[in-house]
């Protein structure tokens, strides 16, 4: 979620953009962090991996 947020802010805080590849870096990073949001419960046992699961 912290990487798309970055994309999305990046393209005004970092110079050198042209208006297509700062709307392409706000839609990809608006796509990765709705994809980053929890899909549902996970039902799986990664042993001792579950406590980075989230």
């Amino acid at each position: 979620m912290l990487f798309g947020a970055w994309l999305v802010a990046a393209p005004w805080l970092l110079a050198g953009f042209t208006a297509g590849a700062g709307w392409n870096d706000v839609l990809v990073g608006a796509v990765l962090i709705l994809a980053s949001f929890p899909q549902g419960l996970v039902r799986e046992r990664y042993r001792g991996w579950d406590r980075y699961i989230v």
